[in-house]
């Protein structure tokens, strides 16, 4: 099960989730699972396409690959009402697997502490979608979201000589 910490930060909640197709094809669906990332900061999207790579010789065939993407940008186009943006740096879908001689930490299968991506944009991405394709076995790989929020509002209760300070740097 995936859990998250609520603002209480002793009790866990269960993130929302929804149905790939629900979110896709219904507007009322799209509407409650915009409101959970609002909410809640994070959505789980169940029962996305299964393409079958039946017809190709390995994962690296790039229709496979522009199929499995198409899961993913359709639903980010879903979600932005259109459009994808950001794309120009690792392109609208960057493939986060482990490959030998990675250049990137993002290949590897190291587990990375928590972290923001793509911060070093003045316009940093509104929505950033996670998807999970399994082809076998995976070690690593796990994804833990923390609620910056509910830290930031914990610093403020605990500590609030220094969230004012960090409410006031540049």
């Amino acid at each position: 099960a995936i859990r998250a910490l609520d603002n209480n930060l002793d009790e866990k909640s269960v993130l929302p989730d929804f149905e790939y197709r629900h979110v896709m094809d219904d507007e009322e669906s799209l509407f409650e699972a915009m409101r959970g990332i609002f909410e809640y900061g994070a959505i789980l999207i169940r029962n996305a396409p299964v393409i079958s790579n039946d017809s190709c010789s390995t994962n690296d065939d790039p229709n496979f690959q522009q199929e499995q993407e198409s899961i993913v940008a359709n639903l980010g186009k879903r979600f932005s009402g259109g459009t994808l943006s950001h794309g120009s740096l690792y392109g609208d879908v960057f493939h986060v697997q482990s490959k030998a001689g990675a250049e990137n930490i993002a290949y590897t299968n190291v587990a990375l502490p928590p972290h923001q991506d793509l911060t070093y944009y003045e316009s940093k991405p509104f929505l950033q979608l996670l998807h999970c394709v399994s082809t076998g076995t995976i070690i690593g790989g796990e994804s833990v979201l923390i609620d910056a929020m509910a830290a930031a509002e914990e610093l403020r209760v605990v500590a609030p000589d220094i969230f004012d300070i960090l409410c006031q740097a540049e």
